[in-house]
């Protein structure tokens, strides 16, 4: 597996080991946005259940959080779920965006060098191979 991530990494140009490269710190965020997800949900419904001493020792950051009631403390978490949750959605479709721009543009890129590779091979390589073989070899990597 690593001999087939570092002969992708001399294959393809700095720019896109620099696209790459970021793409991947953006996949860490966004698996981070989905623990929080995660972790605000566990909240939300430790807030129904009416356990409020672990949910006032956890939003003791936002000020004097102690004489909320319940309601108060659902309503709350409630907004804090929420802005969470939409958080993690528009992460999660930038993301997915930006991915597939990433892969659009290598296909592309690594098609036009394959063709243009074989099209600058003398005529004898064109004589002995089976041109069906490298069209295959193209659409294939």
């Amino acid at each position: 597996m690593i001999k087939i991530i570092t002969n992708f990494f001399k294959i393809i140009p700095n720019n896109l080991k620099i696209k790459l490269i970021k793409i991947q710190i953006f996949i860490l965020l966004l698996s981070l946005a989905e623990l929080l997800t995660i972790f605000s949900i566990g909240l939300f419904f430790q807030t129904l259940s009416g356990d409020t001493n672990t949910v006032s020792s956890i939003l003791i950051y936002l000020g004097d959080v102690k004489n909320y009631s319940l309601s108060d403390y659902i309503s709350l978490v409630s907004y804090f779920v929420l802005f969470i949750v939409i958080a993690g959605l528009i992460l999660s479709l930038t993301c997915h965006r930006i991915i597939i721009g990433f892969v659009y543009t290598y296909g592309i890129n690594i098609g036009n060098k394959l063709f243009s590779t074989y099209i600058k091979k003398d005529w004898i390589f064109h004589v002995n191979q089976n041109s069906s073989f490298l069209s295959k070899q193209i659409n294939q990597e």
